[in-house]
């Protein structure tokens, strides 16, 4: 899906109702979706996705703990992006956000950071609840996919202890794979262009997209 592809198809969709084109530039092209609630939807041009222009999508929190920094790394998050993905899941992606809540006290330490996302959000205040309690969510309002570490550490802490080798391989685990999962879910929730014979609706059920995560982290791990 080309930019000469995304621009025939929204346009096409424009001239039937459906959506108003925003605006347009060399890198990407936004739309205001009529459909549901309504939503602002920007399609970025995969032909001009840099390392660079991946990376400044990816936030992680400074809450993070120091010990937890190398697993959940912005650089390592960004080039799995960039290298890992399927550029037909980063078209709509907004921002991807990793956020570490305190179990005790929930909000101080992390209240900058979901600030930060919030004003990425387009100052939602929903960013102050989003994915406290789960591992991943896909914000499908704001296209952008947020992943709690601290959700994903305390999972891992009930099967090892931390000094365990395992444990800092199943947290690694547990991020690759809630993000390919979150990602899967923003492709087929927010991509109003998708082409239904390729992606049948039945592919964004939670069964689907687990599915398909599992084996796409499957051949990541064997062709690394």
């Amino acid at each position: 899906m080309n930019k000469e592809e995304i621009v025939s198809s929204l346009q096409q969709l424009a001239n039937e109702g459906e959506i108003e084109i925003l605006s347009q530039n060399k890198y990407s092209i936004t739309v205001w979706d009529n459909a549901e609630c309504g939503k602002e939807l920007t399609y970025y041009f995969k032909e001009f996705m840099t390392p660079e222009s991946v990376s400044r999508k990816v936030y992680v929190s400074p809450n993070v703990p120091d010990k937890y920094k190398t697993i959940f790394s912005k650089k390592d998050i960004a080039k799995f992006l960039h290298n890992k993905i399927d550029r037909i899941c980063l078209l709509t992606m907004k921002a991807v956000f990793v956020l570490y809540d305190s179990a005790d006290e929930f909000g101080d330490e992390c209240d900058g950071y979901r600030k930060k996302l919030m004003d990425v959000a387009d100052g939602d205040e929903y960013a102050y609840e989003i994915c406290h309690e789960t591992i991943g969510t896909t914000w499908w309002e704001r296209n952008i996919c947020v992943i709690n570490a601290s959700q994903i550490i305390e999972a891992v802490l009930e099967m090892y202890d931390e000094d365990e080798y395992q444990f800092e391989v199943e947290v690694d685990i547990g991020l690759w794979t809630t993000l390919i999962h979150e990602l899967r879910h923003l492709l087929l929730d927010t991509n109003i262009i998708l082409p239904e014979n390729e992606y049948p609706i039945e592919l964004a059920s939670e069964e689907n997209v687990e599915a398909y995560c599992l084996s796409h982290y499957s051949a990541i791990r064997q062709h690394p």
